[in-house]
């Protein structure tokens, strides 16, 4: 959507470039957010079902005797093991390619709307370095924000 968007508004390659580079590390950082989301946040049955199909999770599902237990020990090893940490790890990698596609930016503000789309979807409230939202002259009462750095 933000691609056609771009097209739409006849931006340049280059824009097309970075837009397109911080959709992909945005969209492959919040995937792994919600890989990890649906295998930790659920509990019981719903918490092994949120391991991508296999038939050996199928035979595990079947014979499993107490679903609960299975999904809190495999959370465990998850955890244990590191693969927690290492997803962690490769979701912050990947947000954090999406920001710095926002440094190559010149509007400020789309770089702004762009940050916040990154915020909204990691519940993040600092401003953050590579954008203001709140630059001077944009405070309808008057008010300074501070200067953009672009």
């Amino acid at each position: 959507a933000l691609r056609l968007g771009a097209v739409y508004a006849g931006c340049d390659d280059a824009l097309s470039k970075i837009l397109t580079d911080y959709s992909d590390a945005l969209g492959i950082a919040y995937q792994i957010r919600d890989d990890i989301e649906e295998f930790f946040e659920r509990k019981g049955a719903d918490g092994i079902k949120a391991l991508k199909p296999s038939l050996l999770l199928a035979l595990a599902h079947e014979r499993a005797v107490n679903i609960a237990s299975v999904a809190d020990r495999m959370q465990s090893v998850f955890i244990e093991q590191g693969i927690l940490r290492a997803a962690s790890d490769m979701m912050e990698l990947y947000k954090s390619r999406a920001l710095s596609c926002l440094g190559q930016l010149t509007n400020p503000d789309l770089k702004g709307l762009l940050r916040r789309v990154i915020s909204k979807i990691f519940n993040e409230i600092d401003v953050m370095g590579c954008c203001n939202d709140y630059k001077a002259g944009h405070d309808r009462r008057g008010g300074e924000g501070p200067s953009s750095t672009d």
